[in-house]
């Protein structure tokens, strides 16, 4: 025989208890999804956006601007030679 006999215990069934604590997440998972608590998480989320300022589309991985198009550098970099401590002629 290459492996040993498994028989894995069999549940009882559901007690009264079991069965309160299933109702309680059903009812909930229904309230967050449909009821009045799907309404207050809407408006959490707007006031978020309303504080961020970002829209509810907004993907920040690819709607971000790119540095080097936004920031460019207006002034010109000075050569090395330019500056006080570049070399000097003894």
């Amino acid at each position: 025989m290459l492996f040993q006999d498994f028989n894995p215990p069999i549940p009882g069934p559901v007690t009264a208890k079991e069965k309160r604590r299933i109702k309680f997440h059903l009812d909930l998972q229904d309230n967050i999804q449909n009821g009045w608590m799907s309404k207050a998480i809407e408006q959490l989320r707007a006031k978020n956006v309303e504080r961020t300022g970002f829209p509810m589309g907004y993907n920040p991985f690819e709607d971000v601007p790119q540095y080097g198009k936004t920031n460019r550098a207006t002034e010109k970099v000075p050569k090395f030679s330019e500056f006080p401590f570049g070399m000097r002629s003894r």
